[in-house]
């Protein structure tokens, strides 16, 4: 079975995408629960997709870049595919199957950082750039991305 539950920090602006735009993708910032001993960044850059038309909707209205998104349930898919020259490219990606705010509702409907516990002696901002990888979605609709 794959299912997978993440707590995410929308780290690049929430794209619309797909006829009439009526599905959404976004990068985002996943808090690792360890440090590895030779990263300064305890945290995993995915690229999240939603083709569910209400809830990508929901995501839609409701989410903006630094917010926090409890994704409740998704898949993680391989978005392999081979380029003209016959080279294959390699990537990962969660396919959204639902969501639900995480964190402090502000005003617009927007969530802000979780409360701080003492545990969490590392930052996990949003200036904390993704490792560059050699990955892109399997169809054209993604090369914007």
């Amino acid at each position: 079975m794959n299912k997978c539950m993440f707590t995410v920090k929308i780290f690049d602006d929430v794209q619309p995408f797909g006829e009439g735009n009526k599905y959404v993708r976004f990068k985002g910032q996943v808090k690792k629960n360890f440090v590895p001993k030779d990263s300064k960044t305890p945290c995993d850059f995915f690229d999240f997709v939603c083709f569910r038309e209400q809830k990508a909707e929901f995501i839609k209205k409701h989410f903006k870049k630094g917010d926090y998104i409890l994704v409740t349930d998704s898949e993680v898919v391989n978005n392999n595919y081979k380029k003209n020259d016959g080279t294959m490219v390699y990537g990962t990606q969660i396919n959204i199957n639902d969501v639900d705010f995480f964190g402090a509702k502000s005003e617009g409907g927007n969530t802000s950082a979780p409360a701080k516990s003492e545990s969490d002696d590392l930052p996990f901002e949003a200036d904390d750039k993704p490792a560059k990888k050699a990955s892109a979605p399997a169809t054209d609709e993604f090369d914007n991305f």
